[in-house]
């Protein structure tokens, strides 16, 4: 795993965020985009979004806790790929609009997958 644990970048005007060198190899299984617990997003590298996030989305059909998660974080839900010159993600419309994001992103490691706010976010 990498040492890197923080970045801050600037969307380009395709809404598309560069991914450090260090850290696309974590992502080459893919990029899961969705609406975090806050105002603020989740990056989760497909691997992990399949081996840990899927399953604890699965659970008894009358769980209501399991059903509110399965809203929160399929809402809006985007799996793409790094392109592979220069390793960006592009973000939906809808998904920046959700978490204030205009330009400027900080984004944090949680574990095995990323908080990505805006720069002007007090989380």
């Amino acid at each position: 795993m990498s040492s890197v644990d923080y970045f801050e970048r600037k969307l380009d005007d395709k809404r598309r965020l560069t991914i450090p060198v260090e850290l696309r190899a974590e992502f080459a299984s893919g990029v899961v985009l969705t609406r975090g617990f806050g105002s603020y997003l989740h990056l989760y590298p497909q691997t992990t979004w399949d081996n840990q996030v899927e399953p604890e989305l699965k659970g008894s059909i009358l769980d209501e806790r399991i059903a509110d998660l399965n809203v929160r974080f399929r809402r809006g839900k985007t799996s793409v790929s790094l392109d592979d010159k220069q390793g960006r993600v592009t973000f939906e419309q809808h998904l920046l609009d959700y978490a204030g994001i205009n330009r400027d992103v900080v984004c944090v490691r949680v574990g095995s997958y990323w908080r990505v706010m805006s720069a002007d976010s007090p989380d």
